[in-house]
């Protein structure tokens, strides 16, 4: 075992540009990043609020965990509201906690002290609004519905915070602290030929949040438009120039801040839209484009119709084109996403609105395909009211509805393979739907397909003392393809518990055995597997009980110097079944902790560039007060360095030296480095085999060694000049 280190918690800044990011509050299970996709990341710089942990993101498919279900929530939304209204909290800090997931905590000024009297309003993702105070001594402590909020913190004269956070599983954080920020200065400059643009309306919206925490202001006569007390966030800026192209951008305002966006200038766009080669004209035709000027982040957007003669001739912005779409009635959209040629030709041709003042571009549109067919249940009944998802690999999804007999049409589709989703609940698919649109397709595709319907689970959680657990969330995992379609058509696969502990499950796939898991805070239920040749129980009895954490550190086995990097691959192995592995990435002294696992077995991996994949360490977790500690050891395998230098001996740099070939009879991954300054180059992470070596640059004659094994450390290679 490598020398314990101790769990510090400091405040740190995340370099995570896109999202614009910044943590003040971290909990140990967040301070290391995951490979899934997290939703919940707050806006506002504060923490990452969310209880959910990798393992149930990665099983519940993007944007699907934390639903809950609709009508349990709404009601409990509602009876909280009521109460809420009842009384309304004021500086005492609301009244006592009702029912639901603690929500405790304090709220600071800038200046770090308590901040009394601050205006907290919660509002649901079903639209529920739940409003109380911070009371003298800054703090709040009610209890809310499960799910995902907006919170909106204000106190006149102090501060503002814009916050997303998840209520998920329950709060086992212990209190909540935010820190109220002073409102920021935003001024919006909008200018044409260096005057100002006056009249121009502005729209500010956060990021993640809705329009009804936007912000408006419109141009004075100098082109400004000025934001004085606005939450510092990141935001989408939208804006229409009068008689003029709409623009956008999003823009972080972290402190007071200057934005000065400069209009391009017109160009003249012109062209023909007609109907097939050689085709008529086609009048009324709807055509989008965006462009984006050089050294700016500002996307223009002009839209207009053809005429009665198919023409159009307008007044463009400048710039390089970001998107650019045609439609008309009985045509396919132009162009194809899918069609990379057609994409390019056409993009090739707009984007010379960058540098000239007038370009030409005709289009011709081509009928679309069809697809028609009929849903049936599996006695070969038509559905009605199916709600189907056509969704191309590129492009828009169209929707479409199956009729009284269940059949269905959809028309004017580009060539391109489509995914068909059912997001109708309670229906399933026995297998992935899908089909392809053949280009040149004249007739309609006929595409039939059966559905089966749902099977309904119920049940209770509670605790070891058996006492019914209110707010437990319940999902299930597994199932397959056909679980997996369901989510991406967005159908909740999720519920949580109420007062009594008790749940419902009405859309879980027939005949398709499924593992259903419980989790509240840090407590995680055995997971009950629920096969499908069987009965479904009359109750399914999921009792919680305490999880385990594993803390280690990633190091070189050689040099036993700590690695930064490595991805370490958490796998369940045995019994009990049902639980899920997840993937963590060391911190930058190559550190992990992850929580949350559920006693048993399991293989700890790790992998990273240059070094062989690890041998799988096993751990028999168990639910302990204390992290459990496992270091992660890492390979560095063999080497081939070596210099390599012209024919005069001196070094070159920039030369590409691949290698490749086998180990234990397998095909070793194709690498390849260039060498530094002083000609020298280092590959690791091979095992002993055959392979080939290669050192190439331009203007140079390619030199190659054959039959190396792997740990060749002293490599000369000459390169010859090639003759003229």
């Amino acid at each position: 075992m490598r020398t314990k280190w101790p769990l510090i918690l400091v405040p740190v800044l995340a370099g995570m540009l896109v999202l614009g990011l910044a943590f003040e509050v971290v909990d140990f299970d967040r301070l290391f990043a995951v490979d899934e996709d997290d939703p919940d990341a707050t806006l506002d710089g504060e923490s990452m609020d969310y209880a959910d942990d990798a393992t149930e993101v990665a099983d519940l498919g993007p944007g699907l965990a934390g639903r809950a279900d609709e009508a349990m929530l709404a009601a409990e939304a509602r009876r909280r509201a009521e109460a809420a209204r009842a009384a309304e909290s004021g500086p005492d800090g609301g009244g006592p906690r009702g029912p639901g997931v603690p929500f405790v905590g304090r709220v600071l000024d800038p200046d770090g002290r308590p901040a009394s009297g601050v205006q907290i309003e919660a509002t649901h993702e079903d639209g529920s609004a739940f409003k109380f105070a911070t009371n003298a001594d800054g703090r709040f402590d009610d209890a809310l519905p499960p799910g995902r909020y907006r919170l909106v913190l204000r106190a006149e004269g102090i501060g503002y915070r814009l916050i997303q956070r998840a209520l998920i599983d329950g709060s086992a954080e212990g209190d909540l602290e935010y820190t109220l920020m002073e409102p920021a200065s935003f001024r919006l400059v909008v200018q044409m030929a260096d005057r100002g643009v006056p009249g121009v309306d502005v729209t500010l919206t956060p990021r993640g949040l809705t329009e009804s925490e936007s912000f408006a202001a419109t141009t004075d006569i100098d082109g400004v438009a000025l934001f004085d007390e606005l939450p510092r966030s990141r935001y989408r800026i939208e804006a229409e120039v009068p008689d003029g192209p709409r623009f956008q951008q999003d823009y972080s305002v972290w402190s007071d801040r200057e934005l000065k966006v400069q209009v391009p200038g017109s160009a003249m766009l012109k062209g023909t839209v007609r109907g097939g080669k050689d085709g008529p004209p086609v009048a009324g035709a709807r055509v989008t484009l965006r462009v984006m000027p050089p050294k700016t982040r500002t996307e223009f957007e002009t839209t207009f119709e053809t005429g009665p003669d198919g023409t159009y001739e307008v007044s463009v912005p400048q710039g390089y084109t970001r998107f650019f779409l045609v439609e008309a009635p009985g045509f396919a959209p132009f162009p194809n996403p899918a069609d990379r040629r057609e994409r390019r030709s056409a993009y090739r041709v707009l984007n010379q609105l960058a540098k000239k003042k007038e370009v030409s571009h005709s289009v011709t549109l081509k009928s679309g395909a069809s697809v028609i067919g009929r849903v049936t249940d599996a006695e070969g009944n038509g559905i009605e009211g199916v709600v189907l998802a056509v969704k191309p690999r590129r492009g828009v999804s169209v929707t479409v509805k199956t009729d009284a007999n269940g059949r269905y049409a959809v028309a004017e589709l580009n060539a391109d393979r489509y995914t068909v989703l059912v997001e109708t609940p309670e229906w399933f698919a026995e297998k992935p739907l899908g089909f392809q649109i053949k280009p040149n397709a004249t007739e309609p595709l006929e595409y039939d397909f059966v559905l089966k319907g749902a099977r309904r689970f119920e049940g209770v959680v509670v605790s070891k003392a058996g006492k019914g657990i209110f707010g437990a969330r319940v999902f299930i995992i597994g199932g397959g393809r056909p679980v997996n379609s369901a989510r991406q058509a967005g159908r909740a696969l999720e519920t949580f518990t109420d007062d009594n502990g008790r749940w419902s499950l009405n859309d879980v796939p027939a005949e398709i055995s499924v593992t259903v898991r419980a989790s509240h805070g840090s407590l995680e239920a055995e997971p009950v597997w629920v096969a499908h040749t069987k009965p479904v129980p009359a109750t399914i009895r999921l009792e919680l009980a305490d999880t385990g954490s594993v803390k280690g550190e990633a190091y070189d086995l050689v040099t036993r110097k700590s690695l930064s990097g490595v991805r370490i691959r958490i796998r369940p192995v045995g019994a009990p079944g049902g639980r899920s592995g997840r993937t963590v990435n060391v911190n930058r002294e190559g550190k992990y902790q992850v929580d949350r696992l559920i006693p048993g077995r399991y293989t700890f991996q790790g992998t990273l560039s240059g070094y062989l994949t690890g041998e799988p360490v096993e751990v028999d977790v168990r639910a302990t007060e204390q992290p459990m500690e496992q270091d992660v050891p890492m390979d560095p395998g063999l080497t081939f360095a070596g210099i390599v230098l012209d024919d005069r001996g001196r070094p070159m740099n920039r030369v590409r030296v691949d290698v490749w070939g086998e180990a234990d009879g397998k095909k070793v991954r194709y690498r390849a480095v260039n060498t530094d300054a002083k000609g020298r180059f280092r590959l690791t992470g091979y095992e002993r085999g055959i392979y080939t070596l290669r050192a190439r640059r331009g203007g140079f004659q390619a030199r190659t060694l054959e039959r190396l094994g792997g740990g060749e450390t002293e490599l000369r290679i000459e390169l010859a000049r090639r003759p003229r």
